[in-house]
């Protein structure tokens, strides 16, 4: 994952802003889309892929490092550590449940994890959220990266995994046909926004339908030879405009399950 700790905020590495399902609105064409979800940052981010390597790892009678972080992360979200009395009664309840030899589900961290932990609890006198938070961060993180090294890694192999994959490549596609099918030509649209004086420019270009102009920005219009910088932004801000309204009502986006606290 990212860096382990954030002095200003150190719940900055702990995933709260888990979303249902892939946008598909983020990618330009499949192979950014797959790209993305092979990277095990931004895999933990979506619930369909979580659950996908949940199950891989239930199979192999592994979830012990899933539990630990979605117990972590569940409690950051619903925001019950604010105070240092409720992170320290938290953490006595993580230790007793992943971090002790009689634990059902005991997660392998290194010894100085236990050692650090008992060092915070000791110093009673300054009570300091900050520095369990620091810690509970850092014993997160650790066992995220042994998710992605572990687990992950070798789950990328698996058919389950392709198939996946496979499965959001076609959804894409779909989702890619019907923008392009809802799309109108650039004469036409540039006749509604009253930009008739660009009609043949376009044609001359063989920019014919207005999904060819798609992600374009002023620059791009410039180039093309239109000159008044005021059409320049009017073309660049009309077009976003359009597609964003366009994906909107073709896939409306994910609502995001997890708010992030502060």
């Amino acid at each position: 994952m990212a860096s382990l700790l954030s002095k200003k905020s150190p719940t900055n590495s702990i995933i709260i802003d888990i979303k249902k399902d892939v946008d598909m609105r983020s990618f330009v064409d499949s192979k950014s889309l797959v790209k993305h979800l092979s990277t095990f940052k931004y895999f933990m981010h979506y619930q369909s892929a979580r659950n996908q390597l949940k199950q891989y790892v239930k199979e192999l009678h592994k979830e012990e490092q899933f539990e630990f972080i979605e117990r972590i992360e569940k409690e950051l979200i619903e925001n019950r550590v604010n105070t240092y009395s409720s992170l320290l009664n938290f953490i006595n309840i993580l230790e007793k449940d992943f971090l002790t030899e009689s634990s059902n589900q005991q997660v392998n961290v290194k010894a100085n994890y236990i050692k650090q932990l008992r060092k915070l609890k000791e110093d009673k006198k300054q009570e300091n959220r900050d520095e369990l938070m620091q810690w509970l961060v850092s014993i997160y993180t650790e066992i995220l990266f042994q998710l992605k090294y572990e687990v992950f890694k070798a789950f990328k192999r698996t058919e389950e995994f392709q198939l996946w994959v496979l499965d959001k490549i076609i959804a894409f596609s779909t989702f890619q046909e019907k923008v392009l099918n809802a799309s109108i030509s650039v004469s036409e649209f540039l006749e509604v926004n009253e930009l008739c004086e660009y009609v043949k420019l376009f044609k001359k270009k063989k920019l014919i339908e207005l999904w060819q102009l798609k992600g374009y920005d002023q620059n791009q219009f410039k180039e093309l030879g239109i000159t008044k910088i005021g059409h320049q932004k009017k073309l660049a801000r009309i077009v976003k405009q359009y597609f964003t309204a366009l994906e909107e009502y073709v896939a409306p986006s994910n609502a995001v399950t997890c708010q992030k606290t502060n």
